[in-house]
Formats: C-alpha cells, sequence, structure tokens
C-alpha cells in the first residue's frame, strides 16, 4: 500500500479511536463540575502514565523488529513475548501503586477504593490494545484496524453515557466505561492478533531481545510522559483543579489536529522500518520527508488553530471559552511532537534507545520548568508555551543524534525558519485572541478574525516554503504529486 492510502486509511481509522476523548468532553462537561473534570483529567494522566510503564515498550519492541525475516514466515510471533511482557510489567507497577495506597502515599483522588480499583483494572486491558493495534498495522490489516478503531469510540461513547449519565457514577463511572470498552476490544482482535498459544509462541531468545529494546527506553517513556501529560500534575499543585480542567479541555481540542500527526505516524513508522530492515539508508530520502512534513503539516496546523475557537464553543459552555485561544500552543506543540517522530528515525535505526533518554528528557524539563516559572505571570498559558518549548527542544536534538548515528543528512537550517514561523504565527494569534477576545466567544461574529489569521498563516507559509525549506526537495514533491495525479487519471 502506498504512503499515502496508508495515511487516508490508517489517518481516518485512528481518528476514530482518538475521537472518543474529544466526543466524551460535552458529556463530561454538562454532567461533572469544573474541579471534578480537572480530577479526572489527572486520574487519566496517571492511568497513562502506568500503561507506558507497565507495557515495557513491547509494542515498540514488535514495530521494530517484525519485519526482520525471521518473524515473516510467523507474524504473530512477538505478540505472546508482548502479552507477557506486559503482564510482568503491569502487575509490577500495580503492585507498587497499591503499595503506596498502603502507605497513604497516593494523591487523594486516588485514596478512594471505587476509584482507585477501576483505575488499576484499566492498565492491562489498555496496553494489551495497544499491542494488538500495532499487530494489526504491521501486518496491514486495514479492515481489522477500522474496525477496532471505530468501536473504540461507540463503545467507549455508549459505556460511559450509562454510567456517567444514567448511573450517575462521576468519576468513578468514567473509568468503568473505559474499562468495560477496553475489555470487549480485546477480546474481539484477539484471534486477528495473538491467536491461540503455540509451542512457538514464546521463545526466550526474541522475549530477550524484545525486552533489551523496550525496557532501556522507559526513563525517556517517563520523561515523555512528563512532557505530555505529566504536566498537569505541577498545574493542579501551581494553580488548581480549574485550570487542569481549562488546560484539558486545550489538549483535547488539539488533539483533533493530534490525530492527524498520529496518522502519519501510523503510516511512516512501519514504510521507514521495513526501509531500515532492508538497509536502506538514504540520508537523501529522509531529509526530503522531513521537509515535505514541515511543508505540508505547518499549513494544516494553522488551520486547526484557526477552527480551535469553534470547535471549543460547540464542545463546551462559555466558561471553557480561553481554551480556544490557549489551544495554539498545544496544536503547535503537537506538530512538533509529529516531528521528533521523524527525526528520531537514527537513533532507532541504530538500536541506540538509550539515546531517548536525553531527548525527551531534555523536553521534560523545559517543558516543567517553564510551567512553574510562567504559571505566576501568565497562568495556564505557561503549560502550552513549556509543552511547545520542549517538543521543539526534543525533535531538534533527536535529529542530531539521527545524523550522527545513522547519516540521516537531517539539515538543521529549515528546522530554524520552523521554528521562527511557529513563534510567528503562535504570537499573532494569542495577540488577535486577546485584542478581539469577545469576536472569539460567538461564533457569529469571528468572520473577520479568521480572515485576517489565514491572511497571516499564508504569508508565513509562503516565507518558509520559498526561503526556509530546500528548494530540491520542494520540487522532488511536486513531482510526484503530478506523477500520482497523472497516473490516476490514466486509470479512470
Amino acid at each position: 500500500m502506498s504512503m499515502i492510502r496508508r495515511v487516508l486509511f490508517y489517518g481516518m481509522a485512528s481518528a476514530c479511536s482518538r475521537l472518543a476523548a474529544i466526543v466524551l468532553v460535552p458529556l463530561y462537561v454538562s454532567t461533572l463540575s469544573m474541579e471534578e473534570l480537572g480530577d479526572l483529567e489527572l486520574l487519566l494522566s496517571i492511568h497513562a502514565l502506568m500503561v507506558l510503564l507497565g507495557g515495557l515498550q513491547s509494542e515498540s519492541a514488535i514495530l521494530r523488529y517484525f519485519y526482520e525475516p525471521y518473524q515473516l514466515d510467523r507474524p504473530k510471533g512477538n505478540g505472546w513475548n508482548a502479552i507477557l511482557l506486559s503482564i510482568v510489567g503491569c502487575a509490577t507497577t500495580c503492585g507498587l501503586i497499591l503499595l503506596g495506597a498502603f502507605l497513604d502515599w497516593l494523591p487523594p483522588s486516588m485514596s478512594n477504593r471505587a476509584i482507585l480499583f477501576p483505575l488499576l483494572g484499566l492498565v492491562l486491558p489498555t496496553q494489551l490494545l495497544g499491542v494488538q493495534l500495532v499487530i494489526l498495522r504491521c501486518r496491514d490489516f486495514v479492515r481489522h484496524f477500522a474496525f477496532v478503531s471505530i468501536s473504540d469510540l461507540v463503545l467507549g461513547l455508549a459505556l460511559s453515557a450509562l454510567f456517567v449519565v444514567s448511573l450517575k457514577m462521576g468519576v468513578e463511572g468514567a473509568l468503568l466505561g473505559l474499562l468495560c470498552s477496553k475489555l470487549i476490544l480485546v477480546s474481539i482482535a484477539w484471534p486477528w492478533t495473538f491467536g491461540l498459544p503455540s509451542g512457538k509462541c514464546l521463545r526466550w531468545t526474541a522475549l530477550k531481545r524484545m525486552a533489551a529494546y523496550g525496557i532501556p527506553a522507559l526513563p525517556a517513556v517517563f520523561v515523555g510522559w512528563v512532557q505530555n501529560a505529566g504536566n498537569r500534575l505541577v498545574l493542579a499543585a501551581s494553580l488548581g483543579l480549574s485550570d487542569v480542567a481549562l488546560a484539558g479541555v486545550a489538549i483535547k481540542v488539539s488533539s483533533i489536529f493530534g490525530m492527524l500527526v498520529y496518522s502519519f505516524r501510523l503510516a511512516w513508522e512501519p514504510y521507514a522500518m521495513s526501509g531500515l530492515t532492508a538497509s536502506i539508508k538514504d540520508s537523501v530520502r529522509y531529509d526530503r520527508e522531513m521537509t515535505w512534513y514541515l511543508a505540508c503539516m505547518f499549513v494544516v496546523m494553522g488551520l486547526a488553530v484557526i477552527v480551535a475557537p469553534v470547535i471549543t464553543l460547540i464542545l463546551t459552555t462559555p466558561a471553557y471559552a480561553s481554551a480556544g485561544s490557549l489551544a495554539v500552543l498545544f496544536i503547535a506543540a503537537q506538530f512538533w511532537v509529529g516531528l521528533l517522530s521523524l527525526t528520531s528515525i537514527g537513533i532507532q535505526g541504530a538500536s541506540r534507545t538509550k539515546l531517548l533518554f536525553p531527548v525527551t528528557a531534555g523536553g521534560a524539563i523545559i517543558n516543567v520548568g517553564l510551567l512553574l516559572i510562567l504559571a505566576p505571570w501568565i497562568g495556564v498559558f505557561a503549560a502550552g508555551v513549556g509543552f511547545l518549548a520542549g517538543s521543539v527542544f526534543s525533535a531538534v536534538l533527536a535529529a542530531h543524534f539521527s545524523n550522527r548515528l545513522y547519516g540521516t543528512g537531517f539539515s538543521m537550517q529549515p528546522l530554524a525558519w520552523c521554528f521562527g514561523a511557529t513563534v510567528a504565527f503562535s504570537s499573532g494569534w494569542i495577540y488577535i485572541t486577546d485584542r478581539f477576545q469577545q469576536a472569539t466567544q460567538e461564533i457569529s461574529s469571528m468572520l473577520a478574525v479568521v480572515a485576517g489569521t489565514l491572511f497571516i498563516l499564508g504569508c508565513i507559509s509562503v516565507v518558509l516554503i520559498l526561503f526556509g525549506l530546500p528548494r530540491r526537495h520542494i520540487k522532488d514533491g511536486l513531482r510526484v504529486l503530478r506523477s500520482a495525479f497523472t497516473a490516476n487519471r490514466e486509470k479512470v
């Protein structure tokens, strides 16, 4: 399947899965107070950390070694190894959480057993479902992947509505709805991914290889969590649960653009990994793909920023209107997070995953540091500034390591130009929405703001493409699009 078709198919399917978190926003806003919503955001961020640590990065190991020649004749081979790693990791993680509960070290919201036990029970099913989606993607089971992803949206929404609205169980009901949906989906996808155990399912050599690849990346995974979700804990300590709820809504709105970035990652990672296995070390190829990403996704990022206030008003109440302006920083950060998945290819190709730690740790330190320093002055906007700055740092440092370890040949000049364009557009958007604050709170009066911002986006994009990006790669991209268009016309 071609790269463009991969982006379209997997993008639409993964959008449904990730859309669940967005669709649930009106449900939570209408039934939970702002403080309760902030509490739920904290619990979900802690849950994300438990899944990341408990999985021991087994899904990343499957992706890395799936295309090895000895795996191609046994596509389910490492699935059961991933199950074993996940069980060991999740059991250890949950045991540590229970020990913390016994010693009274957990946050107040987790001291309630009605919340703690569903949160613990959600860890393993979520991890297994993540492994299953990776296997379906690697095997190119597009229909199965789409079915599971769409079912994640439908079941998550239906069961959350049942527990939260009908049974009025609040935060506990939200967790129970997610738990039940994950258990059902893991059961449905089991025959397509893991299947029945056989004598060749568990291999000690393959298990050690997967563990040796995934476990060294856990420190990087932890600081990556701090970069993406852990800042909510710092925000709660610095400001309050209401600000956590506001930031949570902004992150949900930005995740609409994040779904597109994620679909690119879903399509590009197997394509890139298969090239690594075949020892295709084309430095021009990687730099060219980075250029295409910067040129295309920057424009899409700007469009996502412009519609963010409208989406915020549709999903929430006027009390959350400022989240529409805040979303620009998280959307821009998502753009650089997607770039990180591209610039880190050399680290993965060289199997030097230990270097992912300084990449993500540096970004996390910048993120948390700016949040703590700026929160007293700019409030919840400090969370967005920190996330954006940390994401930029991580993407650039990963490009440096990839060039040094694998000869990927990423050019630093386009990254510098793109950083300047990101700062200029984000600053302009924040100024416009602050200057015309009333207009951004009513959909009917936003036309002038949208038109002015589109003009600014167009000017910055033209300057970036004409002066900041290598022209030879832009010409190559246009040539590829022209060839694809011509081929489609001939088929018709």
